[in-house]
């Protein structure tokens, strides 16, 4: 299973900015919009790790057109790369500002200094000093700013494979998802916790949709006739499995740090796995979603003549 996700369509421009203030704190600026993926969370992560700061000092503003710049709509699975990207160029901007203040203040070489834990280093040298004293020679606070356009004729793929083992009882046509396994390349993780998360939430929503989510129309009217949660069924804490989630990190060439997108591609592998665990428990193929008890019991005994 490969999703077609992440910095689409061609030529989309994602930019950012990050602030460096004079105290040593940082502010991510992005247009990115956090729906619940700890989108913010990565924004920063990805600012921290370029300027080489503890996270601890770093602050996120997010979609407020006041302030931030353009990083278009958060969907498509794409603000890891399309958000990521501005802001790693835009750490990277104000990184080498930080480096040529740190250069005329220490009198050394600028390609001989590193920043690392929030200070500034020679080249050989283990003895820091603080960025905050950096920042402080600054006459204002430095401002670094990222600009990336997606190269046409681009898709990031985000390959998946998802491995299901299920329970069928032939009596009552029961399926019980004991385990989902879920395997998701993502190029390199920035957010682990956020990124399990996803996948976990990927999982059962796809369990759902295999088993149990059905929109039922009456023939006649067009009506739907289980407009509630009450008829159309959705899976209670009890009936979520063990979900084992693995990312396996291939490295992208174009996302921050090498990451890609895992926003959606984890609800697309579930349904399948699970149609084919039932395929491989009682032997009857499934073509249609959801996979009801009584969609099993009346294959079955159409199965068995």
């Amino acid at each position: 299973h490969a999703c077609r996700h992440g910095g689409m369509p061609s030529g989309l421009s994602c930019s950012g900015m990050v602030r460096v203030n004079l105290d040593g704190t940082v502010n991510v600026l992005t247009g990115t919009t956090d729906i619940g993926g700890g989108q913010k969370g990565t924004m920063a992560m990805i600012a921290a790790e370029e300027l080489g700061v503890p996270l601890s000092c770093v602050s996120v503003t997010s979609a407020d057109t006041e302030v931030t710049t353009d990083t278009g709509s958060t969907g498509g699975s794409k603000q890891t790369i399309v958000g990521g990207t501005g802001i790693r160029l835009a750490a990277a901007d104000a990184k080498n500002q930080l480096l040529d203040t740190a250069a005329a203040e220490l009198k050394i070489d600028k390609k001989d200094l590193t920043i690392r834990d929030g200070a500034v280093y020679a080249r050989g040298s283990d003895k820091g000093v603080l960025l905050e004293q950096i920042a402080a020679k600054s006459p204002g606070p430095i401002i670094g700013r990222g600009i990336y356009k997606v190269p046409p004729n681009l898709v990031f793929h985000t390959p998946a494979a998802e491995f299901a083992e299920v329970e069928v009882d032939t009596r009552t046509g029961a399926v019980k998802v004991l385990q989902l396994v879920a395997v998701h390349d993502l190029g390199r993780t920035i957010n682990a916790l956020t990124a399990e998360n996803q996948i976990e939430g990927g999982a059962i929503q796809g369990m759902a949709f295999a088993l149990m989510e059905e929109q039922i129309l009456d023939k006649n009217t067009g009506i739907c006739v289980n407009p509630n949660h009450l008829n159309y069924r959705l899976p209670g804490i009890k009936d979520v499995p063990e979900i084992v989630p693995i990312m396996v990190e291939s490295v992208d060439p174009y996302g921050p740090f090498g990451a890609k997108g895992i926003g959606e591609p984890p609800y697309s592998p579930p349904a399948p796995a699970i149609a084919n665990a039932i395929h491989n428990a009682i032997g009857v193929r499934f073509t249609e979603l959801p996979i009801t008890n009584r969609a099993i019991l009346t294959r079955l005994k159409a199965f068995k003549g």
